[in-house]
């Protein structure tokens, strides 16, 4: 019994292979399989000159090409485990001349136009190269400025200077008072009163601070409570007249003081200083340290 089923299965095995290989083609076309060979197969597919196959080991040096201008459609070429793109709708218009131009404008400038931005360097981020280790250095500075003053000179040097190049010390400019003898209705009291105090032999001198002149300072105190004390000392020489005046009140001044900068930093700091419109620092520039 187990004789004749392996020989069935050898001649099924047998029957089956003859009939695979198309040996028994003669016997009728049901006796062969379905052909999956040239012709048959081309004639199943669909728009075949759309697509070109390329060999696996060409696929990395070819490169897409259209035939448009010879055959009136694109060919795309496609390459292994690679889907083939789907075909343009017969009633899409094809893109004329204008559109394939702006298309091929809008995909220049978006790179240089990103470039140019990335290339145009803010006010802020302009500095001077840094200095060479044996390259002069001096010391300049930019005195007798205000808190306004110093609140936007801070930003400017911050533009072409390293933070550790400059920096703002700030002084204190105590009230000045004096004995003072004006104001004087005219010249002629003017010297007048000039003579009558070179016979006491008191010391003067004019005073020029606005508001206050024509008249005569007597003596400068640091505070009130001394110019008074020395008000009483004039009066008892016969001085009269006189009395005591604020001539100047107490101010907080800034420096700019740039102690070791190069000459090329320098020139960076003025033209900056330079260019603020309308000139906040009152005529002052950059000058060497005493």
């Amino acid at each position: 019994m187990l004789r004749r089923l392996v020989l069935w299965l050898l001649l099924a095995n047998l029957g089956y292979l003859a009939w695979s290989q198309g040996w028994l083609v003669a016997l009728g076309p049901w006796a062969a399989p379905t052909a999956q060979r040239e012709p048959h197969r081309l004639l199943q597919q669909i728009d075949p000159g759309g697509i070109t196959l390329l060999p696996s080991g060409d696929a990395g040096a070819a490169s897409p090409t259209t035939s448009a201008a010879e055959g009136g459609a694109s060919a795309d070429t496609v390459t292994p485990g690679t889907a083939a793109p789907a075909p343009a709708p017969a009633n899409a218009p094809a893109p004329g001349p204008a559109s394939a131009a702006s298309a091929s404008a809008a995909s220049a400038e978006g790179p240089v136009s990103a470039a140019a931005a990335a290339a145009a360097p803010s006010p802020a981020s302009v500095s001077v190269a840094p200095p060479l280790p044996n390259e002069p250095r001096q010391c300049v500075q930019l005195g007798a400025l205000t808190e306004r003053q110093a609140d936007a000179l801070g930003p400017v040097l911050a533009q072409v200077l390293p933070p550790d190049a400059w920096a703002l010390e700030r002084s204190v400019q105590p009230a000045r008072w004096v004995v003072y003898i004006g104001r004087l209705p005219n010249a002629e009291t003017l010297v007048s009163r000039r003579a009558e105090l070179r016979q006491l032999g008191v010391a003067y001198r004019d005073v020029s601070v606005p508001g206050l002149p024509p008249g005569l300072a007597l003596g400068t105190y640091s505070n009130e409570a001394s110019a008074q004390q020395a008000l009483r000392d004039v009066m008892r020489t016969g001085v009269k007249g006189a009395r005591v005046a604020e001539e100047r009140t107490e101010v907080t001044l800034y420096m700019a003081r740039l102690p070791k900068v190069t000459a090329a930093q320098r020139a960076a700091a003025s033209r900056a200083l330079a260019a603020v419109a309308g000139n906040p620092w009152g005529g002052k520039s950059l000058q060497p340290c005493p």
